[in-house]
């Protein structure tokens, strides 16, 4: 009888450690899903703000840049189609709703006025910066590594100060291809330059916590 006790024990033991072996194996996997997907819509952002750059200078009469346009869209497809791939975007609403608005601009950015580009494409990036925000959520750190827990800047405020960066310098760029500067471009790179500012001591007063959270991240997917 006792061994019988003993055999049963011990087979829980073996049981508990296999499911436990299996569970670490699911959030390894997981993790590493989320840090591709962030990856890619932090590549997405980027290739959008150069797509409004380049279609601003388009729109304004430089139709050199129409390649390197299409180009850009291309590679958007790939991300696309690799992002899709991954199960965590089936439950994020702004994924769905980006690729509603992407399709809508693709379509129809060339015929647009410079004011309704940037205001599209602005509105486009935005929706990306969220969503970016709600996949780096997924993210479970340990919570004793503070310097970790602080690292949200990286999928927030520090995105944020490139997309404002990048909105000033879509404006600047239509402004030098049309050659004049309107008092609604002055208005809108002064509001930029005092975002940039503020946003720019924030996120450099942080820059220590970008080595310990890659240090980190790279321990924990091994």
């Amino acid at each position: 009888m006792i061994a019988i006790i003993s055999g049963m024990i011990i087979l829980l033991f073996v049981l508990v450690g296999i499911q436990l072996s299996i569970t670490r194996k699911q959030q390894k996997e997981n993790f590493r899903a989320t840090l591709k997907l962030v990856a890619i819509i932090k590549r997405i952002i980027g290739l959008s703000q150069k797509h409004r750059g380049l279609t601003a200078t388009y729109l304004q009469g430089n139709q050199a840049v129409a390649g390197e346009l299409h180009e850009i869209r291309r590679n958007i497809e790939l991300l696309i189609s690799d992002a899709n791939q991954i199960g965590l975007t089936t439950s994020e609403a702004r994924w769905e709703a980006y690729l509603d608005h992407w399709r809508r601009l693709e379509s129809t950015s060339m015929q647009l006025t410079p004011p309704e580009s940037f205001k599209q494409h602005t509105s486009l990036i935005e929706t990306l910066l969220y969503l970016l925000q709600d996949v780096a959520e997924h993210i479970e750190f340990a919570e004793t590594d503070q310097s970790v827990n602080e690292a949200h800047f990286l999928w927030r405020e520090f995105p944020q100060l490139v997309e404002y960066i990048g909105q000033a310098r879509a404006v600047g760029v239509a402004t030098a291809t049309k050659g004049e500067s309107t008092q609604i471009d002055k208005v809108k790179l002064g509001y930029l330059c005092e975002k940039i500012n503020l946003m720019s001591d924030t996120v450099f007063n942080k820059g220590y916590v970008l080595l310990n959270c890659c240090y980190t991240v790279y321990e924990y997917s091994y």
